[in-house]
């Protein structure tokens, strides 16, 4: 390994091409680091100005810009360089290189000229893909270009255009008396001159990998799920094979959860699944790095495959409309709106035995999401912590998994304390007495809609398109504080949002219906539902009373236990 302390303007003056490799991220930086860098550069400017009029007399004016790390790709002619890391700071000066180019082409033809052949192009090169200084990823390539050539337009909406416009209102600020702010030529200077870098190049057998993590350069910093995709890709030692690897595995996952932030949450569900044990988000590149510390290049290229295929599964539970089994698909909708994403481990093993080793079936499957869901819902009513749950699903992924939903349902039953599965005493008193209301329209419907389907109708009843609707209204008047009593206060606290007071129900053709009266709204409204849940209030209970209310809440949970089943 090499290592340089080099001006910026000696480092892209050479006869080189850099060259940002497939499976490093897009441009990315944004107005702070913009700024950052900005605020740098103009502080270096105005000290080098105490100094004198003349930028290459300044000594010790300097400021440094961290490492530029390079891996050699091809020496002899235009010398070819990957960029391990600084791709996002070599990018951004280059782009404000062409905006001073732009600014002095009409006054100072010849020192735009000098821009554009010294420092943004390999002026004597006539093939295209050689002759720019830098070769971005494909996505930046063309913005890039543009903006090298001179012909950016207002219509381009990539990071880099975002960049020169940046750069550019800043460039164009007036001092007191409109006047320019800054003399281009000697903020070129400062640029090419006064800002540097330590230019570290590898040699064949030196980790990019360790190189890369002890780094302390500015940036954007990198997400868990930048740092295992740079680790794969430089695990591989052939360029081709790296780019191949990417594009045809890495990629497919990235495109499939659709944004960095997802993909990081699979890795740590993946690797917790593998650990059987909790991993925190910032401890997934550590683990990555000692699963396959002892790999070959082979065994980690398997890794990866491995790891797409987990992500497919990964990809149903975050968009369950990709899964085309029905049954399934419903039944992870349903631990979807109860925020069951502790769950992920355990049923990406589900889905591994489900759809590639093929031990359990689609009834088996169903069930366990079934299980899964009663353990879930029961514990939300009875107030207990979710937190614990991060420990309990990644710890069942060693269950045998020719049969899941048995071992899965003998394990939840051994829990006690803040892992235990509530009996059907237990979630009888906390389903009628808990708020579910509060607990958020997905929560709330889905206990509703699963009432209501527990009917039985011959037909399919559309539930779409209907409400939530407080029989005991929300917006108390003083009828109802009269038809309550004295004690209206604390049955309107202790009740309102409860399952009791809740039910479905088409939208009311007049608003008002919403406040009235119990019996007024069984007259003008519930009398015309087709909803067996509204039906049966209307045909029921003739006053809506504390009494009424408790009478209805046993009732719906008497079929909850049953809906919700805890295990025999």
């Amino acid at each position: 390994m090499e290592a340089h302390d080099e001006k910026f303007g000696s480092l892209i003056y050479r006869r080189r091409q850099y060259i940002v490799p497939i499976w490093q991220r897009e441009y990315s930086w944004a107005g702070i680091q913009w700024g950052e860098l900005w605020n740098d550069i103009t502080k270096l400017y105005e000290d080098t100005l105490k100094e004198g009029n003349d930028p290459s007399s300044f000594q010790g004016v300097n400021h440094f810009m961290g490492s530029v790390v390079l891996k050699p790709k091809q020496l002899g002619g235009v010398e070819k360089f990957i960029i391990i890391d600084g791709q996002q700071r070599l990018t951004t000066l280059l782009v404000l290189l062409a905006l001073i180019r732009d600014k002095i082409k009409s006054g100072n033809a010849s020192l735009s000229n000098v821009i554009q052949n010294s420092y943004l192009l390999n002026a004597d090169i006539k093939t295209a893909e050689e002759r720019y200084k830098l070769c971005p990823t494909e996505p930046d390539r063309l913005t890039f270009e543009k903006i090298i050539n001179g012909q950016l337009d207002l219509q381009d909406e990539r990071q880099l255009a975002y960049a020169y416009w940046f750069f550019k209102s800043r460039v164009e600020e007036k001092d007191g008396n409109g006047n320019a702010s800054l003399d281009l030529e000697k903020l070129k200077e400062i640029i090419v001159d006064r800002l540097r870098m330590v230019e570290i190049i590898l040699d064949k057998e030196d980790d990019p990998n360790r190189i890369f993590e002890t780094l302390n350069s500015r940036g954007l910093e990198l997400e868990e799920a930048d740092l295992v995709r740079n680790y794969f890709m430089m695990k591989v030692k052939d360029e081709l094979e790296a780019e191949k690897l990417y594009k045809f595995t890495w990629l497919p996952m990235q495109q499939g959860l659709q944004n960095s932030y997802n993909l990081t949450e699979f890795f740590r569900d993946y690797l917790r699944m593998d650990a059987h044990t909790h991993i925190k988000m910032d401890e997934i590149y550590r683990q990555i790095q000692k699963k396959l510390k002892f790999s070959s290049e082979d065994e980690t290229k398997a890794e990866l495959q491995k790891m797409k295929r987990y992500c497919k599964y990964y990809e149903r539970l975050l968009f369950p409309e990709m899964e085309p089994n029905i049954k399934i698909q419903t039944g992870i909708v349903h631990l979807r709106k109860w925020n069951v994403g502790t769950s992920y481990p355990f049923l990406l093993k589900v889905y591994n035995a489900y759809s590639h080793i093929r031990t359990i079936s689609e009834d088996d499957f169903c069930r366990i999401l079934k299980i899964i869901e009663s353990y879930a819902v029961r514990r939300h009513f009875c107030g207990l912590k979710t937190n614990s749950l991060n420990i309990v699903f990644p710890s069942l992924c060693d269950l045998d998994e020719s049969k899941l939903a048995d071992s899965l349902q003998e394990k939840l039953v051994q829990y006690q304390w803040n892992r235990k599965w509530p009996t059907d005493e237990e979630f009888k008193e906390g389903f009628k007495s808990f708020p579910i209301y509060l607990s958020g329209n997905d929560k709330c419907r889905l206990i509703l809609d699963s009432l209501e389907e527990s009917f039985l109708h011959p037909e399919k009843v559309a539930l779409e398109g209907l409400e939530i609707e407080h029989v005991m209204p929300e917006t108390f008047d003083e009828k109802w504080q009269n038809y309550l009593g004295s004690d209206w206060k604390r049955i309107r606290n202790d009740y309102l949002h409860t399952i009791g007071n809740l039910t479905l129900i088409a939208p009311s053709p007049n608003e008002s219906i919403r406040n009235k009266l119990f019996v007024e709204k069984k007259k003008e409204w519930y009398c015309n539902s087709n909803v067996s849940l509204t039906k049966e209030i209307n045909q029921k209970w003739n006053e809506w009373r504390e009494t009424e209310i408790q009478e209805r809440a046993e009732i719906l949970a008497a079929r909850a236990v049953k809906i919700w089943l805890y295990p025999k």
